[in-house]
């Protein structure tokens, strides 16, 4: 009898990873109004930069859970933090601390510092018509190391961070 049971129980968590499927949301977003004069001046000046960028899958509530807000599907950021090699005369740009990417021109360097794009999210769970992908971004043209980073609950100049932007997605399912 117990090896019958233990075979259903394989047999059911089988169907079950066999069914669920994941679906794939793929979406562009960039930085706006901002000044990119002060990310390219505190580079030369020797300090770092950092742009951070927030992604949230909500699905809206319906009926009397609205009072508790839309409900958080998935969340994930990403990181991005440059800095000017004087030597090489290039802005080195690390992202989510392991890629590293190098331009030789401020242009193109602000192209990938202040975009995301093609950015894929998978979650394990089918969206509906009632999920939405909203952004935002923090920029910090000088980049604190702790614990100066508590300077920037008192000088407002240090870090601006945008609202957040509902964002169009394109999704698939694999």
């Amino acid at each position: 009898m117990r090896k019958s049971v233990l075979a259903a129980i394989l047999l059911m968590s089988g169907l079950v990873g066999a069914i669920a499927q994941s679906t794939r949301i793929t979406f562009n977003f960039s930085v706006e109004n901002y000044p990119e004069v002060r990310i390219i001046e505190s580079l030369l000046d020797g300090h770092r930069s950092e742009v951070r960028y927030e992604f949230r899958i909500l699905r809206k509530a319906r009926g009397i859970r609205k009072i508790f807000g839309d409900r958080l599907v998935k969340e994930e950021e990403t990181s991005c933090v440059a800095r000017w090699d004087a030597l090489d005369q290039n802005f080195v740009v690390l992202v989510d601390g392991a890629a590293e990417r190098v331009f030789e021109n401020a242009n193109s360097f602000l192209d990938f510092f202040l975009s995301v794009n093609n950015r894929i999210i998978t979650i394990e769970e089918t969206l509906t018509d009632d999920d939405y992908l909203v952004c935002r971004w923090r920029i910090q043209p000088v980049k604190l190391v702790p614990p100066l980073t508590l300077m920037t609950l008192v000088k407002s100049d240090l870090q601006t961070i945008s609202n957040w932007e509902r964002t169009t997605m394109r999704m698939g399912t694999w």
